[in-house]
């Protein structure tokens, strides 16, 4: 088996791979990833779609450690939070992250007419959703999320080449409008975001709850595998003890009966011994009987 693939390096270098060539890379990468029998890795990167070209030039920010991303993130943080003093002040820096950002992004690309606008957008609408934030830090961005603007209405800050000068209407309509979001909306977005917390650490709890169901279960077959073990065991010991006890039985009686034995040739050999007497005595008979009938013959 081949040896194992660093899966983290391998994406860097996947998503580092122009749009043009990533379905071959990424296939590539799916086989060397069954061939060290990484097979879950291998499915995961077989379903990921080919980004476009302007999620990509996003992606690389991350990956090259472009200065404009880190400024990028502070910015939307502090609009996430409220801006802390001067709400208009830090949706102001956003913009001029975003803007740079988005210039750095567009100079990775043969630039189209529209690209700039098309990655602020982009890039306002990625650090506006935390999750798409968090694939956007590892240069794992896939697609960009429907616009939310923090849910402040922001359009995408794209700087113009000549400023133009707003007509008087509408100077003085942005004159007349209030200069600070309403409490409530600020209140819905505190909200929201306290939901979508709750939301990930309720998911990030059921996943551990599942892991744990998971883990007793595990240990229940176990323990019932164990239980099993021991009862035949316990029924092996019980079987031994039962063949020891027969065979004790066994010796037993092979010892009666071989002190039986014992017995009985010691009083074979007795009665033996006094046949021998006997005959003995009686071949000296026979002869005594013998002389004496000679000596009485004529």
């Amino acid at each position: 088996m081949a040896d194992d693939v660093d899966l983290d390096r391998a994406l860097d270098e996947l998503f580092a791979t122009p749009p043009e060539d990533f379905v071959a890379a990424r296939n590539g990468l799916a086989k060397a990833l069954k061939a060290a029998g990484q097979k879950d890795d291998a499915a995961e990167v077989t379903a990921l779609r080919k980004p476009t070209r302007l999620v990509w030039a996003v992606d690389q920010l991350a990956l090259t450690d472009d200065p404009t991303l880190a400024p990028l993130l502070e910015a939307a943080e502090a609009v996430r939070e409220g801006g802390g003093d001067d709400l208009r002040e830090a949706i102001g820096d956003l913009r001029e992250a975003v803007n740079a950002a988005a210039s750095a992004a567009a100079g990775r690309l043969e630039t189209r007419p529209t690209d700039r606008a098309d990655l602020a957008a982009a890039l306002l609408a990625v650090v506006a959703d935390e999750d798409a934030t968090d694939d956007l830090t590892r240069g794992r961005l896939l697609e960009v999320p429907a616009p939310d603007a923090f849910g402040l209405g922001l359009a995408a800050p794209v700087p113009r080449a000549t400023p133009r000068k707003a007509p008087a209407k509408a100077k003085a309509k942005a004159k007349a409008a209030p200069s600070d979001r309403p409490p409530d909306q600020l209140a819905i977005r505190r909200a929201t975001k306290r939901q979508k917390e709750a939301a990930k650490e309720a998911d990030t709890a059921n996943r551990a709850l599942a892991r744990a169901e998971k883990a007793a279960d595990a240990e229940d077959e176990a323990l019932e595998d164990a239980d099993e073990e021991r009862a035949r065991a316990t029924s092996a010991v019980r079987e031994a003890e039962a063949a020891r006890a027969q065979a004790q039985a066994d010796l037993e009686r092979a010892e009666d009966a071989a002190a039986r034995a014992v017995d009985a040739r010691d009083r074979a050999a007795t009665l033996l011994a006094e046949a021998h007497e006997r005959a003995e005595a009686a071949a000296a008979e026979l002869d005594e009987a013998t002389d004496e009938l000679e000596a009485l013959e004529p």
